[in-house]
């Protein structure tokens, strides 16, 4: 086995290179990936933007719709 000035062998330093090598291709493949993901992700957005939208106008209709609280006349609570 051969070692270096510091005691390290060369199975630890082919290992670290091996597992950088296999991490830089990781990193490789996941940056390329990465655009296509995003553009794929735009129209799932804009529908989930629509229905929010859609969402807040029945909620709104609801609302308007409704008598307020404030129209309501107490009601009177008998103490026992």
């Amino acid at each position: 086995m051969v070692t270096f000035g510091w005691g390290f062998s060369t199975t630890l330093i082919m290992a670290l290179l091996i597992f950088f090598l296999i991490a830089v291709g990781v990193l490789t493949v996941l940056w390329i990936i990465l655009p296509f993901s995003v553009y794929g992700i735009k129209d799932i957005l804009k529908e989930v933007r629509e229905e929010a939208k859609k969402t807040n106008r029945l909620l709104e209709e609801v609302l308007t719709k409704t008598p307020s609280v404030k129209d309501k006349p107490p009601e009177s609570k008998e103490h026992e």
